[in-house]
């Protein structure tokens, strides 16, 4: 059967059936020189796919502003960040789809390869006045469908390295994959910055995303060639419980877990979402200027990494680590309550802080979850954990939102300096933040256990899903809100 970009289309094709001899191996790798082998792969493709999503920054905002979209469009896509979280659930499904890691992983590439295309045309598209308003609906319906879909790439990915490697071995395999991935933030950061001052058109603005586009094509080469591994997924309920296990929501581990990342993620959301609005208005900075400042971050992440990973692995099963970590951020959410007495400086303090700690924090998270979690089910309850982040992420930036509109126009002087909302909003999203500590804490060393299989729907899954949904419906209702 002849092949497209050098893939065969039967990886798409779901009733086809696997003989004996092409089973599909179940165990971790064991060889070192393999391991090191294959990380280098793993890293490049976290390049291909998650780099130029990390790296957009403040791009989607201003091609928004450039189809006359209003406040509540940017909004939209602000508070929707978190779906690239919330979606994640999704991955569990598509791996029992295709019953295997690769295939999964080729086709969500696949599926951001056409996403991504289709944002470009749109753009390209609403260079003409006519079709402004039309192009402005399809980027955003597009917009949140590259989201969602980064989500799902990230979990099935998750799941396969947790597949692949063994657990002994996880923090040096992934402080290497997740270094050369930061290099790639790094690179894409730097690069959409200057190509958007550069071009600051529907052309250069188009020529971003089909870049994207491409590099998901490379991407589906590279993951060709990592060896595959089956994947063990379970249902999140089962209406046959002579057939299989179901996710365990009576699990303290997987609500310490969740609230955990809860915490986390509201509250860096809450800064992460105005704090380039603030730079913009105090300090009049461009694109660029944003980027290279984020780039301080990222550079140092990648050489905090590598030493991370060894201890990882020296201190395995320990959550010291990850719990100094997160102390540090939270107590540097703090500087920059501080720029009315001392200007960027406390900004720029915070991005090698938060460099040395933030990418190291999400390997080690990352690192918890494949610890704790079984190997049957682990993107089962890896996108439920994510479902919490996601809802986090997308209603804690909208009520901020809500806070600054509330503050507009607030400003007291305090020894000498002036004091405005946003720092308000700064000190609330470190006191958030600083309380992930406590669910960390009582985590201690518990872990998941999978449950048999239920023939009714687990009172706990229905309070989860449906706190999930009102919290979505509700932060969706107070954005409409906000726009009036």
């Amino acid at each position: 059967m002849p092949s497209i970009f050098g893939l065969n289309p039967l990886y798409f094709n779901m009733s086809q059936q696997i003989s004996p001899s092409e089973a599909i191996p179940t165990e971790p790798l064991v060889e070192e020189k393999a391991l090191k082998r294959e990380r280098v792969k793993f890293g490049f493709g976290s390049i291909l796919f998650q780099s130029e999503e990390v790296g957009l920054g403040a791009l989607p905002t201003v091609v928004i502003r450039s189809f006359g979209g209003s406040d509540f469009h940017v909004g939209l896509i602000g508070g929707a960040s978190g779906l690239s979280s919330f979606m994640q659930f999704a991955g569990n499904s598509i791996l029992r789809w295709q019953g295997s890691n690769r295939r999964a992983m080729i086709a969500s590439m696949l599926a951001g390869f056409l996403v991504a295309a289709g944002i470009g045309a749109v753009i390209f598209m609403g260079s003409g006045p006519e079709f402004r308003s039309i192009a402005l609906i399809l980027f955003l319906i597009l917009s949140l469908a590259f989201m969602g879909l980064g989500g799902i790439q990230w979990n099935i990915e998750t799941n396969w390295i947790g597949d692949l490697v063994s657990k002994e071995r996880l923090g040096r395999f992934n402080s290497y994959k997740w270094a050369l991935s930061v290099f790639g933030i790094v690179a894409f950061t730097y690069l959409i910055g200057r190509v958007a001052d550069r071009f600051p058109h529907s052309g250069g603005y188009s020529a971003i995303y089909a870049m994207f586009a491409v590099s998901f094509l490379i991407a589906c080469l590279v993951y060709r060639r990592i060896p595959d591994r089956k994947p063990q997924v379970l249902s999140f309920f089962s209406k046959d419980a002579s057939r299989e296990v179901r996710l365990n929501y009576r699990s303290v581990a997987l609500w310490y877990y969740s609230l955990f990342f809860i915490f986390w993620a509201g509250g860096r959301s809450m800064l992460s979402a105005f704090m380039f609005l603030f730079l913009k208005e105090s300090y009049g900075y461009s694109m660029t200027k944003i980027a290279l400042l984020v780039m301080i971050q990222h550079t140092v992440s990648v050489l905090v990494l590598l030493f991370m990973g060894h201890i990882a692995e020296r201190l395995k099963g320990s959550r010291l680590p990850l719990f100094i970590i997160s102390a540090m951020v939270c107590t540097s959410m703090l500087l920059w309550c501080t720029t009315p007495w001392f200007g960027i400086v406390p900004i720029i303090l915070y991005q090698i802080i938060a460099g040395g700690a933030g990418m190291t924090h999400g390997m080690l998270a990352t690192n918890l979850g494949l610890e704790i979690f079984p190997a049957t089910g682990r993107a089962a309850y890896i996108g439920f954990s994510r479902i919490m982040l996601g809802t986090a992420c997308i209603v804690t930036p909208i009520i901020a939102g809500a806070l600054l509109t509330l503050f507009q126009g607030f400003e007291i002087t305090v020894a000498g300096a002036l004091v405005s909302r946003y720092h308000l909003l700064f000190l609330l999203s470190a006191l958030v933040t600083g309380g992930c500590l406590i669910p960390l804490a009582a985590l201690k060393n518990k872990r998941v256990e999978n449950l048999e299989a239920m023939e009714k729907v687990d009172f706990f899954l229905l309070i989860a899903f449906c706190l999930s949904g009102s919290l979505y419906a509700a932060g969706s209702s107070f954005s409409l809100q906000l726009s009036v």
